[in-house]
């Protein structure tokens, strides 16, 4: 059982409810990459530059990462966007086209691009390709929010209210578990992990996460937890069952050693 496995920690709910009970193993341990310690640290400072709007040091911090790994996907995308917030948008847009080339399904160059054209004020190049990237990710409240106010603004009122129903949808759901659903979709499964552990662990159940923490087992073909994450779900929503089926009947179909294991 994966209670007994060594590592395995049970976590309960502030709430005290049996169906709160879940498990999880040392999968991130386990499973998880292990980027170079200089990237890896490079990374984060370079979004906290562009979080305090110093685009020009941002800009400088990514060009000097892309000499020595020209295909980083993190530092095209954050080259990018301070290429865009220094007014230039024709090289933010040659750099995302670098960025395409490497990573065609990363959801953020796409929205990225989005934002180019929407200071080019191309609004039907700006749609596509904020539909791009929702469409490879559906958790980027940015991208729908755009889409939601350029609908409006060339008349498609009906597209409008969809993108409305889908901003009003992801602000029912907190914050972090957002985030790490997105992150998760982009494939950024080793931050995505603890960022929604962590959510767990301080408010204890909530079905969204819960879910997305067994979507992530099962990526990770971590299936007797994510069946046990999934069963929990069950319990604290029984009347909202149907996702979670649709999941947790694949983690029967693939079970470790089989062709359609994810």
């Amino acid at each position: 059982m994966v209670g007994n496995r060594p590592g395995s920690v049970a976590v309960e709910s502030r709430a005290d409810r049996k169906s709160a009970l879940f498990f999880w193993s040392v999968w991130s341990r386990r499973t998880a990459s292990r980027p170079q310690a200089t990237t890896a640290a490079e990374i984060p400072q370079i979004r906290a530059l562009l979080r305090h709007r110093k685009f020009a040091e941002a800009l400088a911090a990514g060009q000097s990462l892309l000499e020595r790994a020209p295909e980083h996907r993190d530092a095209l995308l954050y080259a990018a966007i301070a290429l865009r917030y220094l007014g230039r948008v024709a090289d933010a847009l040659k750099t995302l086209e670098s960025l395409e080339r490497h990573h065609p399904r990363f959801s953020r160059l796409h929205e990225e691009r989005g934002h180019c054209y929407v200071v080019m004020r191309q609004a039907p190049q700006a749609i596509e390709a904020f539909v791009v990237a929702v469409n490879l990710n559906n958790a980027l409240p940015a991208s729908w929010g755009m889409l939601e106010g350029l609908y409006r603004m060339t008349g498609q009122a009906e597209n409008a209210a969809m993108a409305a129903s889908q901003v009003a949808a992801l602000r029912n759901i907190p914050p972090e578990v957002v985030t790490a659903t997105g992150l998760f979709l982009d494939g950024d499964l080793d931050i995505a992990e603890p960022m929604v552990r962590a959510y767990l662990l301080q408010h204890g159940d909530h079905v969204e996460a819960m879910r997305l923490l067994a979507r992530i087992g099962i990526a990770r073909k971590v299936f007797d937890d994510a069946e046990l994450l999934l069963a929990a779900v069950l319990e604290v929503a029984p009347r909202l069952p149907c996702g979670a089926r649709r999941v947790r009947r694949s983690t029967h179909r693939a079970s470790p050693g089989t062709a359609g294991a994810p």
